[in-house]
């Protein structure tokens, strides 16, 4: 039920331009928050209606990949949430999945793009556990890429371009994104690296100016309350995109979680050898990125 009710607010109550209420992929987005209501109030023929209702907007010239969100909703209505209920749904699901493996959506928008990857690894997720399809997200190709030699980029899917800290490697990387995770095994360390919107309203508590002239925010934080343990996040603006980076600690990290000036010697290093270097590539489905060697 929880898990329902974030689905609606999420859909229903989600911040945008009132412009863009009227965007057709907004409208079928809303049609599936209202069904979910319906579903709350256990109207289920009132839900299906809104279902019908959203897949009513589709015609033959608007593009392919919203018919996903149609699906999505049918999907949904098919069996109220609840263990032992999840079977119904899943050919909606896999009819989603499908139409946007063949239609994938635009990646005209960073902010739009990173939502739908997210939406479309929520579809896979749920697949993986319940309708007895592959989990796509453990691909035996987005694993670790080591060693990494002195001086190389990193290019991953989502456009960007990065130097490798010395004696890093890329533990992995993530199918719905393209964003990386590196690793420094012996410090017990890793890093998140990945690109984000320029809507990104991440408040930091210190700016500065690399030497190529770019701007780095930061903060230093607690990551859980009372834990000792310290967390350092960082982005840097790249003009079409921020730069988000984090580094954290793993489970054979030092107790007292992440030293501030060495996370920092290692953010300004990365952030300040960005770059982009080509439009995103993918849309949840994304592969490994790739080591260009030092020139």
């Amino acid at each position: 039920m929880t898990r329902i009710v974030a689905l609606a607010l999420a859909v229903l109550f989600a911040a945008a331009p009132a412009a863009a209420q009227a965007d057709l992929e907004s409208q079928m987005r809303q049609a599936t928050g209202r069904m979910v209501v319906k579903l709350l109030f256990a109207d289920v023929a009132g839900a299906r209606a809104e279902c019908e209702a959203g897949k009513a907007l589709l015609t033959a010239g608007t593009p392919g990949y919203l018919a996903a969100y149609s699906e999505e909703c049918f999907a949904v209505a098919a069996a109220p949430a609840g263990p032992g209920n999840e079977k119904p749904r899943c050919p909606g699901y896999l009819r989603a999945i499908d139409i946007w493996r063949v239609s994938p959506p635009p990646m005209d928008d960073e902010d739009a793009a990173l939502q739908r990857a997210g939406k479309l690894k929520e579809w896979k997720s749920f697949a993986a556990a319940h309708c007895g399809v592959p989990d796509e997200t453990a691909r035996s190709d987005m694993g670790p890429i080591a060693p990494v030699a002195p001086g190389s980029r990193l290019e991953t899917e989502e456009g960007v371009s990065y130097l490798v800290p010395d004696g890093w490697t890329v533990e992995r990387f993530f199918e719905s994104s393209g964003e990386a995770v590196l690793r420094d095994a012996g410090r017990g360390y890793r890093m998140r690296v990945a690109r984000v919107g320029l809507n990104d309203t991440t408040e930091y508590t210190d700016t500065e100016v690399l030497p190529s002239g770019g701007v780095l925010e930061w903060t230093h934080v607690e990551f859980v309350r009372g834990s000792g343990i310290y967390v350092t996040y960082a982005r840097t603006d790249l003009v079409e995109a921020y730069l988000e980076i984090g580094v954290s600690t793993d489970a054979n990290g030092p107790p007292a979680g992440v030293d501030k000036d060495f996370a920092l010697e290692l953010i300004r290093g990365l952030a300040d050898s960005a770059r982009i270097v080509s439009a995103r590539r993918c849309i949840g489905n994304c592969g490994p990125g790739r080591i260009a060697a030092p020139r």
